[in-house]
């Protein structure tokens, strides 16, 4: 379970889309990551899936039996932070 977890994770980090936004004290380019704050995932089939490109799934998804027997990944809360 923890090394699924971990997988889950790095596929949500590995998506991340870093933005740029201008710091209105120094006028320097911040980096800001739009993806930071706390994240659950939905409870229903097709939440967690797999494929061989963004937006394709074919691979695996989870289907509404297994979120019964995956249950406790729904109640996990994934944080991620402002800094790259």
């Amino acid at each position: 379970m923890k090394n699924f977890k971990t997988l889950l994770l790095f596929i949500m980090t590995t998506a991340l889309v870093v933005s740029c936004s201008k710091d209105e004290n120094t006028g320097a380019e911040e980096e800001v990551n739009p993806l930071a704050g706390n994240w659950k995932l939905a409870q229903e089939a097709g939440s967690l899936a797999v494929g061989e490109n963004q937006g394709n799934y074919n691979w695996w998804s989870i289907s509404a039996e297994d979120l019964t027997t995956r249950s406790c990944l729904y109640d996990d809360v994934y944080g991620l932070g402002k800094s790259s």
